[in-house]
């Protein structure tokens, strides 16, 4: 079952209960007043009935008086003895309505007195049947009998209201009864109502709470680190479904730790291995650039030093010819020396580099430009610079960077006087240099291959060098964290961009 037709349940039982509370209520209520207004208005017809019935039989019985007293004759007797008898026949005709309105055991209440009444009309009749024989003692004896009747049927009448009025109390008691047991109901269906509806709010708080804070702590606990956590909901709800998911994802970064487990032993061993490759590998450069300080570069100097002794002392023997091939002798060695330097600097970088200082770049800069004086003043370059700042540097490789990158913007000049701006700004974190000249530029498709070592995109001829000093840039670039990459259009010229990571000061 869903979480939402849970709640919806919920919702539709309470309010079900309320409004079956409600109906019960307002049903018992009306009830309860229909039937009190109902026993009220027909106690009052009665009463009505009866005393009418009383009334009618007094007028028929002072219309007998008068008859009698005056012993009128002619119209005025006849009048009284026609009043005598409608009223009379009135009383009969309201008395048999009366009797039809009770049922049987009302009825039973009304015997003595419509018996009573019934004596009375009896004597009544025997009276004025008596009018012309009776002297007038007797007839006032009868007179005083019909008023004892009538008074007894007042009584009788009086004793039938008490009963009357005592069955109306009768009523009015069962009436506050049931009011009484329906507030009863009602304030039992209430309660009724709070236990289930707390039961529903228990059983639905319940079936969401409880996945929610076991969800939570298997999250935590996988967070932690443990990702053999399960969460245990029992759920069929949306949060089952969720655990579900959960668990599936568990098992999941499980297989994924496992496999990431048995690629990284994978990776430290080949690491490693490539730790160990490297470590013999820096031993072999270690020994070659002994090789190369010592043992290749003596036998090149004494090449030198006897090409040197032959052109001084037989220079006005050999010939043209020959003094060529000792200056080619010469040059080839002096490359050879100048290849040799540039590869112990290369190599030199990472295992001979300093530990890492603040270092001014407007002083690494200066030295730079003095070392490139004599080139500077032969090309009548200009350099300007942005204020440099102070970076986590190796000031003898830094120096040797500048120097390598203006050197290259003198050398490929082409036919116009070089003009080089060294500039930095802040970005992303980072420095960001530019050496930027207006030299003779190159395919942008080279950009890369310039900085692989013994690249050259010109002809020894052209331009002389050795093809490592970009690649020694780059290197030293490297080491301090950083990037460097070209950006060059022929004839237009270059700009070389450096970056120097975090930790550096401002100027």
């Amino acid at each position: 079952m869903s979480i939402r037709t849970k709640l919806f349940l919920a919702f539709f039982g309470v309010a079900l209960i309320a409004g079956l509370i409600g109906f019960l209520g307002v049903y018992n209520a009306r009830k309860v007043q229909g039937d009190f207004e109902q026993s009220s208005k027909r106690h009052a017809e009665i009463l009505k009935l009866e005393n009418q019935v009383m009334n009618d039989w007094h007028l028929a019985v002072s219309n007998l008086e008068h008859y009698l007293v005056t012993l009128q004759t002619g119209n005025e007797a006849s009048t009284l003895k026609d009043g005598y008898l409608r009223m009379r026949s009135e009383a009969d005709g309201g008395l048999d309505r009366l009797h039809a309105m009770l049922d049987p055991a009302e009825a039973q209440d009304l015997t003595r007195w419509a018996s009573a009444l019934s004596e009375a009309e009896a004597a009544a009749d025997r009276m004025l049947s008596d009018v012309g024989n009776t002297d007038p003692a007797t007839l006032a004896s009868r007179i005083e009998e019909v008023a004892t009747k009538t008074r007894n049927t007042e009584v009788e009448l009086l004793d039938v209201m008490v009963r009357a009025g005592a069955t109306f109390q009768a009523s009015i008691t069962s009436v506050e009864k049931a009011t009484d047991s329906t507030i009863a109901i009602t304030l039992l269906l209430v309660g009724v109502a709070v236990v289930l509806a707390g039961g529903l709010g228990y059983f639905v708080t319940r079936s969401i709470s409880r996945p929610i804070s076991v969800l939570t702590e298997a999250t935590a606990e996988l967070s932690r680190g443990n990702l053999g956590v399960r969460a245990e909901v029992e759920s069929r709800d949306e949060l089952g479904h969720l655990a579900g998911s959960f668990n599936r994802m568990s098992v999941d970064l499980k297989s994924s730790q496992d496999r990431l487990l048995a690629l990284t032993a994978t990776l430290e061993k080949r690491v490693e291995e490539r730790t160990r490759a490297l470590q013999r590998s820096n031993a072999e450069l270690e020994q070659f650039a002994y090789v190369a300080s010592h043992d290749l570069q003596e036998p090149l100097r004494a090449v030198t030093s006897y090409a040197e002794l032959l052109e001084m002392k037989y220079s006005d023997v050999l010939d043209e010819r020959a003094m060529k091939y000792l200056g080619h002798m010469t040059g080839g060695v002096t490359r050879m020396q100048a290849l040799i330097n540039d590869l112990l600097s290369y190599s030199r970088v990472g295992t001979r580099g300093k530990e890492l200082a603040p270092a001014g770049m407007d002083k690494a800069l200066d030295e730079a430009l003095q070392n490139l004086e004599k080139a500077l003043e032969e090309s009548g370059a200009r350099v300007t610079r942005d204020p440099l700042p102070e970076v986590e540097a190796d000031a003898t490789q830094v120096r040797q960077l500048f120097q390598n990158l203006i050197g290259n913007a003198v050398k490929f000049r082409g036919d116009r006087v070089p003009e080089i701006h060294v500039g930095v700004e802040r970005r992303n974190g980072e420095w960001l240099f530019s050496v930027k000249d207006n030299g003779i530029g190159f395919d942008p498709k080279y950009n890369d291959r310039v900085f692989e070592i013994f690249q050259r995109l010109h002809g020894r001829k052209e331009y002389e060098g050795t093809g490592i000093g970009l690649a020694l840039c780059r290197r030293i670039v490297e080491r301090h964290g950083g990037r460097i990459w070209v950006e060059s259009e022929p004839g237009v010229g270059t700009t070389f961009f450096f970056t120097m990571p975090n930790g550096c000061l401002a100027p």
